[in-house]
């Protein structure tokens, strides 16, 4: 990826020794898997800020000797560097908000599939192994990472490591978090019918969410959507019908 390319280049150009970050900047890498530290980030920040100053600085005065106008570049040595520098730190927040979107749309199929295969087989390393390769996106990954852990020794079993999950995503969404707890708790049940009925509320649980948000977005689309077709559609007919009563005065808008 270029952003990664381009902080791996500029990350090394000043020291990175006691640079703060927040923890959101840091739950954003590592939603993004991105092979590259907050430090180069930053770093990279500030080389590119430096850069565009004396960029805007030199221009300015050049400018200056030629006797052109050199307000904008004037302007610019001071809005184009900060401009910069900020946007080189929120790209990977933004970019783990869309990838935190895509997650969590993918996130009712990921768990309908652990579901089905549960009822079929109370075996969850197979339900979350099949989930992990017919699924897309990061809870898919965190789903194959989980396996891999276990698959390794790094960990005893799938189960001890479901509620991580639940905890990383239930962040951002207290449905899937509620439905993941449901499906681990699900497997304490000795009845199969009680099971099932655990299952089945998990999996309602995680599509009530999806629906309630969807439903809100719509909702909030009402105003935007109005104000559009106010200034798009009404407007121009009111112009349109003052034509006449303009016309009844000689006034030529013409």
């Amino acid at each position: 990826m270029w952003f990664v390319k381009l902080c791996k280049r500029l990350g090394k150009l000043l020291p990175a020794k006691d640079l703060k970050y927040s923890e959101e900047f840091k739950e954003a890498l590592d939603i993004l898997r991105w092979d590259v530290s907050p430090e180069e980030i930053i770093v990279t920040s500030r080389v590119l800020m430096i850069a565009f100053f004396f960029t805007f600085l030199l221009l300015t005065l050049i400018m200056f000797v030629l006797d052109l106008p050199f307000i904008y570049p004037l302007i610019g040595i001071v809005v184009v560097p900060i401009l910069v520098a900020h946007l080189v730190t929120e790209y990977p927040k933004n970019q783990a908000k869309l990838e935190i979107i895509r997650a969590l749309g993918e996130s009712p199929r990921t768990l309908a599939y652990i579901v089905i295969l549960l009822k079929q087989n109370p075996n969850l390393e197979e339900a979350i192994r099949f989930s992990a390769e017919f699924s897309y996106g990061r809870i898919a990954a965190d789903l194959k990472d989980a396996l891999w852990k276990v698959w390794s020794g790094k960990a005893t079993n799938v189960k001890s490591l479901l509620p991580g999950i639940a905890e990383k995503w239930g962040k951002h969404s207290t449905d899937f978090k509620r439905a993941m707890y449901s499906i681990v708790s699900s497997l304490s049940e000795k009845s199969e019918t009680r099971r099932n009925l655990t299952l089945d509320r998990a999996l309602k649980t995680a599509l009530d969410g999806i629906i309630f948000k969807t439903r809100n977005f719509v909702n909030s689309l009402y105003v935007p959507t109005l104000v559009l077709f106010s200034f798009g559609t009404i407007v121009p007919l009111m112009f349109i019908s003052l034509l006449p009563v303009v016309g009844i005065f000689g006034i030529d808008i013409v």
